[in-house]
């Protein structure tokens, strides 16, 4: 599918065309990821996990790219995902792993930025998700027992483990790929205890292929011992204002040359419909992230980012039932619409301290911008305007104006579309979007201001027939603009008209004659020699 975007602009007229194709694999150097005395190893060496959780369900696919940005800036070296079964099984038997669902182009993606992946793919991820990732079509066998070693149950759930690892399983450290360790479950002690269950859960995630990096399970400090097997690494899951030590104390004691992680710390908590934004303290959440670092514990941060939770894909708790709001904003360091909050760079002051040897933490991307039109915008405040858009199967047009009376802020916007044109391009393929600029006018600003006899004649003339001259900038593009930088300054005299640029658009008798009487005084101004002429 080709999708063509013009954008027509104040000083420029750019063009955008869209060519939808699917986005090529990089495979990086291979390493290896293993468990130390009291410690990760990444290549034989001490590795502290610093992971951002963010999910590509919850991020246009589109946004994928700038999002990781924005975690490697804030100084976390791995992200952290789950696998939604139920998104990508949505009838059964029928995968669907393409376009918005391509987890390991996300992964590569993720990869391209030098970040490692942490995968949770579950069966069950709760997430506040519907069903907890579990597919719906699961519920049409009346007896299954969900979560257990039912038969049916642990059959579809090889079958979906075998398809993630058709997926990812190439992607582990080291087959060339960035998954440095793979979950099995999700916080099983908070629903049930059985060892057993947990261990065809493991071995369903070996034999899809995740056999070459530590597996993990998460839980709560209070629960995570009910269904630990041996040959899995335990990680805590807490909140922030937690008791670093207190949250690690059994586990310390249970496995006491074990590498310690927090592989939940919430940044903040979900949002119920009905009630009031949750948030938590910027400067509580980073003091526990602090003394984590500072008994080198690893840690992921859940949300770094939450996105949105699209379309009907929103969970409820129950009982007494209480739906999710689709905002899944969760107070993260990264807001919903993916800025950079008061709590980004109050966290990314912090790790910038923490900073791995070697790791170059590079500058905060620039935001995606708002909506912006010219019924929302005042005074010189510029815009980007989507006033055409055409659509067919294999084309699609889209025509922006794009005005700013500053030359620097012009050329800002223009670069930003270059860049979202690239981040396109990276996502879904080379060739997707072509961006062609075009110039219509430019500030004519530039051209008058040498000549500025022509407005003070102007006023003059004004004055003369008893008008009161009023002289302001407009962000209109003009004929005049057009002839002033092609050497003859041009600057517009006004006829007083009324609802510009719509269908009652006019002007009045009184004032056609005002400005003619001011043009016949203009002639006689220059004609005369009078003023401040050439």
């Amino acid at each position: 599918m080709k999708h063509v975007n013009k954008i027509l602009a104040g000083l420029i007229t750019c063009c955008v065309i869209l060519l939808l194709s699917g986005c090529s694999p990089r495979q990086g150097e291979k390493h290896d990821f293993s468990i130390g005395k009291g410690t990760f190893l990444l290549d034989g060496k001490p590795f502290v996990i610093k992971a951002a959780e963010i999910h590509y369900t919850r991020i246009p696919a589109e946004y994928w790219q700038h999002r990781i940005q924005m975690c490697k800036a804030l100084g976390m070296n791995t992200i952290c995902i789950y696998a939604f079964w139920n998104i990508h099984e949505q009838k059964p038997g029928e995968f669907d792993f393409k376009g918005q669902n391509d987890i390991a182009a996300f992964c590569r993606l993720a990869q391209k930025e030098g970040m490692y992946i942490m995968l949770r793919p579950g069966p069950y991820v709760c997430s506040e998700w519907e069903m907890g990732g579990l597919p719906w079509w699961l519920l049409k066998k009346e007896d299954i027992k969900l979560r257990t070693n039912d038969p049916y149950f642990l059959e579809r759930t090889k079958l979906f483990m075998n398809e993630i690892g058709k997926q990812l399983a190439d992607l582990q450290v080291t087959r060339g790929g960035n998954i440095i360790m793979v979950q099995v479950e999700n916080e099983y002690g908070a629903y049930a205890t059985d060892k057993a269950y947990i261990a065809n859960i493991r071995d369903a995630v070996k034999a899809a292929g995740f056999t070459d990096v530590p597996l993990f399970q998460c839980d709560w400090s209070s629960t995570f011992q009910l269904n630990g097997l041996d040959d899995l690494v335990w990680t805590i899951n807490f909140g922030t204002g937690a008791n670093i030590d207190a949250q690690f104390k059994k586990l310390k004691e249970a496995r006491p040359d074990a590498p310690l992680m927090c592989s939940e710390f919430w940044s903040g908590w979900f949002d119920h419909w009905g009630r009031k934004h949750e948030t938590r303290d910027a400067g509580v959440m980073v003091s526990g992230i602090k003394d984590m670092l500072d008994r080198h514990i690893s840690f992921s941060l859940y949300m770094a980012h939450g996105g949105t939770t699209f379309g009907h894909w929103g969970g409820a708790n129950s009982p007494a039932y209480s739906a999710m709001c689709s905002s899944y904003d969760y107070d993260a360091p990264i807001s919903e619409a993916g800025w950079a909050t008061p709590k980004y760079y109050k966290l990314r002051e912090l790790l910038t301290q923490y900073a791995d040897s070697g790791q170059v933490i590079p500058d905060v991307p620039a935001a995606y911008p708002l909506i912006e039109i010219p019924a929302f915008t005042e005074g010189y405040e510029g815009f980007s305007h989507l006033c055409e858009m055409h659509g067919e199967v294999e084309l699609t047009t889209l025509e922006y104006i794009i005005r700013d009376h500053d030359a620097a802020g012009f050329d800002a916007r223009l670069a930003l579309l270059r860049r979202i044109a690239d981040d396109i391009n990276v996502s879904l393929g080379d060739g997707t979007v072509t961006l062609t600029i075009r110039e219509q006018y430019r500030n004519m600003a530039e051209k008058i201001q040498p000549h500025m006899h022509l407005i003070r004649n102007a006023e003059r003339a004004a004055r003369a027939v008893g008008a009161e001259p009023a002289v302001h900038p407009i962000r209109g593009g003009t004929d005049g603009a057009r002839l002033s930088f092609m050497g003859l300054p041009c600057p517009n005299l006004g006829t007083g008209g009324y609802a510009f640029h719509g269908p009652y658009e006019h002007i009045t008798v009184e004032g056609m004659d005002t400005e003619t009487a001011i043009l016949l005084e203009l002639v006689r101004l220059y004609a005369d020699r009078a003023g401040d002429a050439d």
